[in-house]
């Protein structure tokens, strides 16, 4: 091959090679896969949680929280599928911080702050000084965050009871009812000598037999502390009792079967209620002593 022939090869190849690349640069700026994440803005996420029932306000979640900040790729590109995302871990002041690459007409971040565990202190409406619980919040949308700006939110926590946990308070029951109905005395109200109050929710029970007396002005009561489920609805089961009443016929007086009831549903949610409960009395008529 002589040089002539072998340098006119040469610049054949080179024009091809060079009109490759132009086309492949073309390609490149006009393709579908380019990414509009050239421009920065600045987020700020404060997180809360009750962690301290004693004392007013809420309290910074504790520090090495974790935090996932997310945005989907066709916000960047309209031909991007998948979402692009960054955990964070909050620091000693109860925040995260990052310098976010967003489209240069902006973009609306999704925060999702990560569930924890912590003991939550208790107070004065508890018998428990601190009681272990699972803190989950909602996730929190950042708003349209556009290049060169700056965002703070803020994200609050909410405690729930691991399911096998049931946190009980003291109530003081008083109890008194129509048991004697031939009489006006308010000592003749008190539960009767021997009677038992049996108390229930859906997976609790409890037999109510210790009490005192107690009086409130010129009522008698039967008193008892009794340690309930907090903040579930609680029942009686129903008393049969005789109550003593005249007899019809004006020579004394009879006994006849009555039903003693609860009037409503009990929910004690702080420790130390006091609850006054006159027993409602309904004349047993499914007995065969009438």
């Amino acid at each position: 091959m002589n040089r002539l022939n072998f340098f006119g090869k040469l610049m054949a190849i080179s024009l091809i090679a060079a009109g490759t690349l132009v086309s492949c640069e073309d390609e490149v700026n006009n393709t579908d896969l380019l990414r509009d994440d050239f421009n920065t803005a600045s987020l700020k996420v404060y997180l809360y949680a009750d962690l301290d029932l004693t004392t007013a306000g809420q309290e910074a979640v504790p520090q090495g929280t974790k935090v996932v900040i997310s945005l989907p790729n066709n916000s960047f590109n309209s031909g991007a599928t998948g979402t692009w995302s960054d955990t964070l871990e909050v620091g000693a002041e109860g925040f995260v911080e990052s310098q976010l690459k967003v489209p240069s007409k902006g973009g609306n971040f999704t925060v999702q702050p990560l569930v924890f565990e912590a003991e939550q202190k208790q107070g004065v409406t508890s018998k428990e000084t601190e009681i272990k619980k699972i803190f989950e919040a909602p996730s929190i949308s950042s708003g349209n965050l556009l290049p060169n700006s700056n965002a703070i939110k803020q994200g609050t926590y909410a405690a729930s009871n691991y399911s096998n946990k049931v946190e009980f308070v003291d109530v003081e029951l008083y109890f008194n009812g129509d048991f004697i109905a031939t009489s006006d005395s308010p000592a003749d109200d008190r539960l009767p000598s021997g009677v038992s109050i049996v108390l229930y929710t859906n997976g609790w029970t409890s037999t109510v037999s210790d009490f005192v007396e107690a009086s409130k002005g010129s009522t008698l009561y039967s008193k008892a502390t009794v340690s309930v489920p907090k903040g579930q609805a609680i029942n009686m089961v129903d008393i049969e009792y005789k109550r003593t009443e005249d007899d019809p016929s004006g020579t004394g007086t009879i006994s006849k079967p009555f039903i003693y009831s609860l009037p409503y549903s009990l929910m004690v949610n702080t420790d130390g209620t006091k609850k006054e409960i006159t027993l409602n009395a309904t004349k047993n008529d499914f007995t065969t002593n009438n």
